[in-house]
């Protein structure tokens, strides 16, 4: 087998899972519409930084966090009903949890829309007890660590519903565009999220400082004293800790900004703007990761679907000289028209290359016909049964390989075929009925 049929089967092979890279695409485009993915990852990843809450399950929202807050209190609480060391426990404390009882149970009956204030009652409470002291640290040391889950827990409410209040802001609900198509209004009602897919950084600085701080002074008429009135209040107002924290941390770099006349709120928003962005380029490596391994289950789905089978591919364009020339001719024009084109001339364009594939009179090398069973398995009848136990590993095995080539993504298949296509025509135009074939069995 020679150097151009070689190129004409990876030509072939390229532009065939270019196709259902698409098809994938397009498939996974519609679920994200439908559940909302970009929406909901990015309320996630805010929710996360306004919180500090990390969940085993991938969920931050008000539900889970009641039930863990309230799982947190019944643990503390059973460790001063069983542990005799905490029998003669001070009546205030244990006063102070009975209160909190109750408190955690309301949360679990109300929504956090317009609960803020509750919310930060309880955590100023929780943060101001004997609980929060150092003697109650060095005389009950094996309750700490119980404590501070509380306190993440109600850490972790309070960032629900700063994330509700921020996302209610009107400057981020001036860019919650919603498709009035009948798959966007279903998807939001499926998924319950609704809200932008994009947040500027600016526009969420700028919005959190107005929920958070609504009377900070951003007239900036004394640097130095709204510096010292921003530190005040980050201080005084019940926030996560870790909101708190990495706040206060931007103030402090902000000195050197002061000195040089630069007015404090202004920088301040900016340095928040700044982490942000940083925030977001984790955000946006963790929802590319997850949609990776989205993809390649689609792909196996897909792969088995059409039976996608990248071993019999390679044994049909090994073997019929026809069917790899009419895809060579099929992937050259597919290159040509359809690279560096708008999202809708793209979408045509392979659309008109998946009429071009049904058309061919060789048949396409996939699909659940007999002219592919026949390559595949020893016996058509009953093609996975035991008497094809070896065919089927094949064939699974084919499956996977395909699955995994279509995680790589229509994009990069796109560039790996004008890349082929360049070097084939480079070189002289290889006979189309040339007999350097593979032979198979049937």
């Amino acid at each position: 087998m020679g150097l151009p049929v070689v190129l004409q089967i990876v030509i072939s092979l390229i532009f065939i899972y270019l196709v259902l890279s698409f098809l994938a695409s397009q498939v996974q485009e519609l679920l994200a519409t439908l559940l909302q993915w970009r929406a909901g990852h990015l309320q996630y990843a805010v929710t996360w930084m306004l919180s500090g809450v990390v969940t085993k399950n991938g969920k931050i929202n008000w539900e889970t966090q009641t039930e863990q807050l309230q799982a947190s209190l019944n643990r503390l609480n059973d460790t001063l009903a069983n542990d005799p060391q905490y029998k003669n426990l001070k009546p205030e404390i244990q006063a102070f949890i009975d209160q909190k009882k109750q408190e955690f149970t309301h949360l679990q009956n109300i929504n956090p829309d317009n609960n803020m204030g509750f919310l930060k009652k309880i955590s100023q409470d929780l943060k101001g007890s004997l609980l929060a002291t150092s003697s109650f640290e060095q005389n009950y040391p094996g309750l700490v660590p119980k404590v501070k889950e509380l306190e993440a827990g109600v850490d972790g409410l309070l960032g629900v519903a700063l994330t509700k209040e921020l996302f209610s802001n009107p400057m981020i609900q001036s860019l919650n565009f919603e498709s009035p198509t009948p798959w966007a209004t279903w998807g939001r009602k499926l998924s319950g999220i609704s809200g932008p897919s994009y947040l500027p950084s600016s526009t969420f600085a700028q919005a959190l400082l107005q929920v958070i701080l609504p009377t900070l002074n951003s007239t900036g008429q004394e640097a130095s004293m709204a510096l010292a009135d921003l530190k005040r209040e980050l201080v005084a107002t019940p926030l996560p800790e870790a909101l708190k924290q990495n706040l206060l941390g931007v103030t402090n770099q902000l000195t050197l900004n002061i000195e040089a006349g630069e007015n404090a709120a202004q920088a301040f928003q900016k340095k928040v703007a700044d982490w942000f962005d940083q925030s977001m380029e984790r955000a946006s490596g963790l929802y590319k990761r997850n949609v990776r391994g989205i993809t390649l289950m689609l792909g196996f789905v897909l792969a088995v679907a059409l039976n996608a089978d990248t071993i019999l591919m390679v044994k049909r364009l090994s073997a019929e000289g026809p069917l790899r020339s009419s895809l060579v001719g099929i992937a050259n024009n597919a290159g040509v028209h359809c690279n560096q084109k708008a999202e809708e001339q793209l979408k045509t364009c392979m659309q008109n290359s998946l009429n071009q594939l049904n058309d061919l009179d060789n048949g396409v090398p996939f699909g659940w016909n007999e002219m592919n069973h026949s390559r595949q398995f020893s016996s058509s009848q009953n093609l996975f049964s035991s008497q094809n136990l070896g065919d089927s590993i094949l064939v699974l095995s084919g499956w996977i390989a395909t699955a995994l080539a279509i995680s790589m993504g229509a994009t990069f298949w796109f560039d790996l075929l004008s890349k082929f296509i360049n070097i084939r025509n480079t070189g002289p135009v290889p006979n189309a009925d040339s007999s350097d074939t593979f032979s198979t069995k049937g």
